[in-house]
């Protein structure tokens, strides 16, 4: 865990040389969201007292100007106000480090956690540590596409995901046959635990720990997983600790009702009562299963909807109608929020090169072949369940006791991760450590070398466990063999951070700005602008607020075709006294395919693009004769001197200072 750790940090500072840079160069190399949520950190160690630092948290003006937003109601960063707590209040940790260096080094030190997690899984699925050290190795030679923590630091997933697989590896504990009540309760402790530090880093955990009640109480309903199990796991872990970990979350956040319309909470009520009644019809197990799962899923539909009628919530709206968006199923090309999801690489369906990569590493093709096994064993038994059950036998087992329940589960979990991943790249951070844990276990499989062996009439139990552990002693020596060369290459592979027209930037700001001088520009700069300068900005990255959207809406036609007075109103309006224009945006070629900003911004406007494109635009977009805003500025006519005083530029920024009328 604490090589790994060192190995992060090592990639970090050979990508960066982080230690050696300006701070300015650090802090703008935490882009886009990343950027803006270390702000609030270095917000709270700068502040005179952390009480003073926690109230300008609460009611912080500098994120939105004009607008006094409360960031811990807004945002999950109670982990910048733990990190910034700990670094005021440890003595030695302000002598060893600088507040920056602490910051990545702890979650540095998190991903430690999530390979000792990984290790841990792997080795209660496969009865072997030597499958648990496959599992690591298999995620570490894979980092591309299982983690990407070393070049963007501060990510929400950065904090969640040790917690995630930490809770993964905690309920195969419990769900073990042979676990004692003592053990039981340890576990459930360590769930609620897990549970609350995964619920309260990451805003997206309700839909992952949706995606895991879903898979118990399907299984429950198959038989797999005793009754009292998943009752006691939805009652203590789900109904009262992730209940009760949701709403701590949203006390904690100042009562933020998108953690109440969680679907998660409204699946809860609606599996135990599903699960209690035995609400189902059909005649056998698999109708029964499946006729309980949509009544769950009708009950859910009903609760959350009522649930969001009353508390008139809209903000995840965005979510849903991006997925619909993503499957064709609607028009929402003239809408800016989400073609802005549509056209980010990391919301666009998997590429087929991660399937490359995965491949070439053999990965994929043993998880697949451990996927498969795994399945058609747990199908077999089913089935064969089945026709004992028809032929009345009384002295079959249960299915329960037939299977491995935690082995069944992490056969049935992955495969929602899967489609999350083909569907959202970003999600292959999920997807990929699960085929590292299955292709290990599936390699050391005791029934596997028990069923081959048998057929080859070798019995004997000391044959059957050196045989799959040298198997995956070979594996492990190819895998080195094959992957650590280009990891070694990697670590001698130094680079410097480089990107002089921002720093120029930054530092123009502070020395020629008054510190209340409110900019405004891309969400992405925005954040660098308060984390470097402590100016005030109109708009950022955290895009999850419907009252965000709508003024970054608007603030983005200084990228479409409209008069500079009409632009210089929207400016005015929300406060701003500079406008920061980026070439890279306003000058962006060409592409086809209809993802440059100022082709979102006309066709949200109703215009049509300039250029050729391979999508179709609807027909009634109009062609407009007014010119691009940011592009004619720069001409500097009297129309456009009267509003905006060019006063700072570099090959890539535009700084003007809005006029008054």
């Amino acid at each position: 865990m604490f090589k790994y750790s060192e190995y992060v940090k090592t990639l970090h500072e050979n990508h960066l040389w982080f230690t050696n840079i300006k701070e300015v160069e650090r802090e703008i190399s935490f882009r886009t969201e990343s950027g803006l949520y270390y702000s609030y950190y270095k917000q709270l160690v700068n502040a005179p007292t952390f009480s003073e630092g926690m109230f300008s948290l609460t009611h912080d003006n500098l994120t939105e100007h004009n607008n006094v937003v409360n960031i811990v109601h807004r945002m999950n960063v109670y982990q910048e106000v733990v990190l910034a707590f700990l670094y005021r209040n440890l003595p030695f940790v302000q002598v060893s480090a600088e507040p920056i260096f602490f910051y990545i080094g702890s979650i540095f030190a998190l991903q430690g956690l999530l390979v000792g997690s990984l290790f841990s899984l792997t080795w209660q699925l496969s009865g072997s540590w030597l499958a648990g050290f496959t599992a690591v190795a298999f995620y570490i030679f894979n980092k591309e596409d299982a983690t990407r923590v070393s070049y963007v630091v501060p990510l929400r997933e950065s904090f969640a995901l040790p917690f995630l697989w930490l809770q993964l590896a905690i309920l195969t504990a419990y769900l073990k046959k042979e676990g004692s009540k003592k053990l039981q309760i340890v576990c459930l402790v360590g769930l609620s635990l897990s549970t609350l530090c995964f619920a309260a880093t990451w805003q997206f955990s309700q839909f992952i720990l949706l995606l895991q009640a879903l898979t118990l109480f399907a299984l429950q309903t198959l038989g797999v997983i005793p009754k009292e199990k998943v009752l006691v796991i939805m009652v203590i872990n789900y109904s009262i600790s992730v209940s009760c970990c949701l709403a701590i979350v949203w006390w904690l956040q100042f009562f933020q009702p998108m953690l109440l319309t969680s679907p998660v909470l409204s699946f809860i009520p609606a599996a135990l009562l599903v699960i209690n009644f035995k609400v189902s019809f059909g005649a056998n197990r698999l109708t029964r299963s499946i006729s309980q799962g949509i009544i769950a899923l009708f009950l859910t539909c009903i609760i959350n909807s009522v649930v969001k009628f009353l508390s008139q919530h809209e903000a995840d709206t965005h979510i849903f109608n991006f997925v619909k968006a993503k499957f064709g199923l609607s028009n929402s090309i003239r809408d800016l929020d989400v073609q802005l999801y549509l056209c980010n690489g990391a919301f666009a369906f998997l590429s087929w090169d991660v399937f490359e990569r995965l491949t070439a590493s053999w990965l994929l093709p043993l998880y697949f072949i451990a996927q498969f096994f795994f399945i058609a064993e747990f199908l077999l038994v089913f089935i064969q369940h089945g026709k004992q059950r028809k032929r009345l036998d009384g002295g079959s087992k249960s299915l329960e006791e037939t299977l491995q329940p935690e082995m069944v589960y992490h056969t049935i979990q992955p495969l929602s991760f899967a489609v999350m991943a083909l569907v959202v790249l970003r999600m292959k951070y999920l997807w990929t450590p699960y085929m590292a844990v299955l292709a290990s276990a599936g390699l050391c499989y005791q029934p596997i070398y028990s069923t081959v062996l048998k057929k080859l009439k070798v019995s004997s139990p000391m044959i059957v466990q050196l045989s799959r552990h040298m198997t995956l002693f070979i594996l492990l020596g190819l895998v080195f063999w094959r992957s650590l060369p280009k990891a070694m290459n990697e670590m001698k592979d130094l680079r410097e951070f480089y990107d002089p027209d921002t720093v120029d930037l930054m530092k123009w700001i502070q020395s020629n700005t008054p510190p209340e001088a409110a900019f405004t520009g891309s969400m992405q700069l925005m954040a660098a602008v308060k984390l470097s300068t402590g100016r005030p900005i109109t708009n950022h990255p955290h895009f999850e607020d419907k009252s965000l959207r709508i003024r970054t809406a608007q603030l983005y036609q200084m990228y479409g075709r409209f008069p500079p007075a009409a632009v210089h109103a929207i400016l005015n309006h929300y406060g701003a006294s500079y406008v920061i224009l980026e070439d890279t945006i306003c000058l962006a070629p060409n592409r086809g395919d209809g993802c440059r900003l100022t082709d979102l911004v006309d066709v949200s406007n109703g215009m049509m693009p300039a250029g050729e494109s391979s999508v179709k635009w609807p027909a009634d977009l109009a062609i407009s004769a007014t010119p691009r805003f940011c592009d004619v500025i720069r001409l500097n006519t009297p129309d456009f001197a009267r509003f905006f005083k060019l006063v700072h530029s570099s090959r890539t920024f535009r700084v003007y200072k809005l006029l008054p009328l």
